[in-house]
């Protein structure tokens, strides 16, 4: 799994005191009760059955509830949204409604103004004296039907995924920040890590104009909203299309373990460091990611059972052909110390192995001062192709 923070453990870093503690006074269901009472028999069971604010796992539809109260569709519908309209305007506001205003009131102002659905439920409730399907049912019931003015809800469309904003953010301006950390990303072509792509924001113009929100905790807030940028599970940003953050295939989880441990690893440890990431629900076997390994040139063999990345300057073949690869290049005789020195960067093994491959004479010669070049390869003599005798029509005869 991922070593980077989650959003929650980043919001409690900038929340106060004061607000870890209101939330942990905040229970959704204790408030929607205290404002059931101010409803009738009829409008507490259509508001209960409809939102499921008595734990149950789906809501029930108009119809069932019809049924139930001996009432059409229709005017089951009428009664939830007459009780809704009532419960919105209540006045003066009860105290734990007010409550329950300002503990998400903070949450959202701590995040930059806005919060993917999920991550907000889970702020919240993680916080909250219970954590159960009533309490998760009653805090969407105050979001999306009481408090609809104070907290706008973000639809989940192409750009964004659902969620909840406080009407000071524009989606224009979340826009504006999702344009300009996309322009950044694109220009970068590959995944950022976190410092870089904060610090290119800072400069942005986006930045000027939010002022004080521009925050990297912040960013991070709004960036959980992103169809279209996120982290990838060693915590470098980019594109959510790009294989680098969001890999499908085996070969292209395999190359992002390697490109994050920056090193040599064994089959048998990039398999469990791909379990470990928990890209998808799909498990990674050692013998399937070795089968991989073997056939994607990206990859090469450098030692018993260990890869690494082409990209990084390794070479492909047996040991020998890396010391023909260390002779070529120096374009000189090198000593056995010189050449198992340059081998090693290419592979891990043993200096015996290199010495054994350097006895290979029909491809390395030793000089007469205990050097080593490449033996050179002598062509066959071509043959001459045999002069053809002249014909009668090409035989030149004097007059």
């Amino acid at each position: 799994m991922s070593d980077q923070p989650s959003s929650s453990s980043i919001l409690d870093k900038i929340l106060t005191e004061r607000q870890q503690e209101a939330f942990g006074q905040f229970q959704p269901s204790i408030v929607v009760h205290e404002l059931l009472q101010h409803c009738s028999e009829k409008e507490r069971t259509v508001l209960v059955r409809r939102f499921g604010l008595e734990g149950t796992d789906e809501s029930e539809t108009l119809e069932s509830i019809g049924k139930l109260l001996s009432l059409t569709r229709e005017r089951v519908r009428q009664i939830e949204r007459g009780a809704i309209t009532k419960l919105s305007g209540i006045s003066p506001i009860p105290p734990l409604l007010a409550h329950a205003d300002r503990v998400l009131d903070d949450v959202l102002r701590a995040s930059g103004g806005a919060l993917e659905r999920e991550q907000l439920i889970e702020t919240v409730l993680t916080t909250s004296l219970h954590k159960s399907h009533k309490e998760r049912a009653s805090l969407v019931f105050l979001l999306d039907q009481i408090f609809t003015r104070r907290f706008l809800a973000i639809e989940d469309g192409e750009r964004f995924f659902p969620g909840w904003r406080l009407p000071s953010l524009s989606l224009s301006t979340l826009d504006a920040l999702m344009d300009a950390a996309l322009v950044i990303i694109d220009a970068t072509g590959k995944p950022m890590t976190e410092e870089q792509l904060f610090t290119a924001l800072h400069t942005s113009p986006w930045c000027a104009t939010a002022g004080a929100d521009c925050t990297d905790p912040m960013i991070v807030q709004l960036f959980r909203l992103s169809k279209e940028i996120r982290p990838n599970a060693f915590g470098a940003w980019g594109r959510s299309s790009w294989s680098t953050i969001a890999p499908r295939r085996m070969n292209d989880k395999i190359a992002l373990v390697l490109e994050a441990a920056g090193k040599p690893l064994h089959f048998t440890e990039i398999a469990k460091k791909i379990n470990d990431a928990k890209f998808d629900h799909k498990t990674a076997y050692p013998a399937t990611v070795h089968n991989e390994l073997i056939a994607d040139e990206r990859f090469v063999l450098v030692g018993r059972g260990l890869y690494a990345l082409k990209s990084w300057g390794y070479r492909p073949g047996v040991v020998a052909d890396i010391i023909a690869h260390v002779l070529t290049d120096a374009a000189r005789p090198l000593s056995r110390d010189e050449v198992v020195r340059e081998v090693l960067k290419q592979r891990v093994v043993s200096e015996s192995t290199i010495y054994l491959s350097l006895l290979q004479k029909e491809r390395f010669e030793r000089t007469a001062d205990g050097k080593y070049i490449l033996r050179a390869v002598v062509a066959p003599p071509v043959a001459s192709p045999p002069v053809a005798a002249p014909t009668p029509e090409t035989t030149v005869t004097s007059s």
